[in-house]
């Protein structure tokens, strides 16, 4: 996933118990990282990729797969997994990123259908060229799968509270000994700088809260003077030119805050209004100018 993660991590009253469910935690980040990779040529993902079918057997494609698409059955394909020949074609944030051709462009967009991804008695088919790329919500997916983790254990194993951070994907499970706020910093994307403060009040009802951000400010590549980003408008084929410089979700579940920041983004501040009034997940988003705009429901305290 091109990242490094941050588990931070707090069990009331064993230390032992604590110790393990640190390193249980980083076992279950670091085997998701490498299995959803697809640059990993060793990973489940890159297997399915290469052959076109595989039986899986765990089913943790099966539910990624399954979750986004109820997603883009609410919200739309803008945000496609089977964008891989895209993706590759352009390379973006590696050293050899180059704009390709017209009719390369026109030859990966054609491979670009998330309905050629089948799901089957426990098997997956990619149909008609079909190649995956996870990277729009890898990272929020492998949150939940932590979160699954955290749910099934026994109330006397599982954490107090722990915040697990992979940059632009953040978990905020349990609640703090003495029901302080959790408080999460944001990122200035058009400066070195932090935005602000984000504060979530216990009383938000979940027992767990999801953050996921989208933005150009750290991947990106420079070809011939100009920046390309690595999100996608996959109806032009090219790096997104969004008004947004940055969207951040926060809602009750990984992946579909990872999903819902990319797709926002793509849409920039036309589409913007109706995310911002949404009833099951609030809205962070600055534009290319600085203007914020977030929903009425977050505490953000903008620093001076």
């Amino acid at each position: 996933m091109d990242t490094v993660f941050s588990i931070d991590l707090y069990h009331k009253t064993n230390e032992k118990m604590n110790s393990q469910q640190l390193k249980a935690s980083s076992d279950i980040l670091q085997n998701l990282s490498a299995e959803l990779d697809c640059h990993n040529t060793d990973s489940i993902l890159s297997q399915l990729n290469q052959t076109g079918s595989m039986d899986d057997t765990d089913g943790i494609l099966t539910d990624l797969i399954a979750e986004t698409r109820m997603l883009q059955e609410r919200f739309g394909n803008a945000v496609q997994l089977s964008c891989r020949p895209l993706t590759k074609l352009w390379n973006i944030g590696n050293e050899n990123a180059a704009i390709p051709l017209q009719k390369q462009l026109i030859a990966a967009s054609s491979l670009i259908d998330d309905q050629n991804i089948r799901l089957k008695d426990g098997k997956i088919t990619l149909c008609h060229g079909a190649e995956l790329d996870l990277g729009a919500v890898a990272k929020g997916y492998a949150l939940d799968r932590l979160y699954a983790y955290y749910d099934e254990l026994d109330d006397s194993e599982k954490p107090q509270y722990a915040v697990i951070s992979a940059a632009s994907a953040v978990m905020l499970y349990g609640e703090k000994a003495d029901k302080a706020p959790f408080t999460v910093e944001i990122s200035d994307p058009n400066s070195s700088d932090m935005l602000g403060r984000l504060t979530i009040p216990p009383e938000s009802g979940h027992s767990a809260l999801f953050l996921g951000t989208s933005g150009n400010a750290e991947r990106f590549s420079s070809i011939n003077g100009t920046k390309y980003g690595h999100i996608f408008d996959l109806s032009t084929g090219y790096p997104a030119e969004s008004d947004l410089a940055s969207v951040t979700v926060l809602t009750d579940q990984g992946l579909k805050a990872d999903f819902l920041s990319t797709l926002i983004f793509i849409g920039g501040t036309a589409s913007l209004s109706s995310h911002l009034s949404a009833s099951d997940y609030a809205v962070l988003a600055v534009d290319q100018n600085g203007k914020i705009y977030q929903s009425d429901s977050l505490r953000f305290e903008v620093y001076q």
